[in-house]
């Protein structure tokens, strides 16, 4: 299968959007406290499994601000 023009420059934006990410923050607790133990191993200088900032280990740690 080849891919038409109209894939090609659906792939540049998707790559784009990836470039800016915006993370947000855990759907479970689990995940929470995953990000909350990543985002420790960074502050610790140590190497952590999934290469994001500090800032986005925030976000992802955080919880929802209900109303």
């Amino acid at each position: 299968m080849t891919a038409g023009p109209r894939a090609s420059s659906l792939g540049a934006v998707a790559c784009r959007e990836m470039d800016e990410v915006q993370a947000m923050p855990a759907k479970t607790e689990k995940q929470r406290k995953f990000m909350g133990a990543e985002l420790q191993r960074k502050r610790e200088g140590k190497k952590t499994k999934t290469d994001m900032s500090e800032k986005e280990l925030e976000k992802f740690a955080s919880k929802d601000k209900k109303d």
